[in-house]
């Protein structure tokens, strides 16, 4: 069966996401720099691609099934 995936926006600012994730700016700004939160950039702004962070972790989920 399909998963089924709702999120708000497909990318979010650092400081966004941070703040929807319970963690500080400074963690994900680490977690980014060593490529452990996929990013895009648009223009000059590098965003967190949620998007692909959630489709990662359903792929992690049934892999682990």
């Amino acid at each position: 069966m399909p998963t089924m995936i709702s999120i708000e926006s497909p990318v979010m600012t650092r400081e966004r996401f941070a703040k929807a994730s319970g963690l500080r700016e400074e963690q994900i700004r680490g977690q980014m720099d060593r490529d452990q939160i996929p990013t895009k950039k648009i223009g000059r702004l590098l965003l967190v691609n949620v998007a692909r962070l959630a489709l990662d972790c359903v792929e992690a989920d049934e892999d682990q099934e």
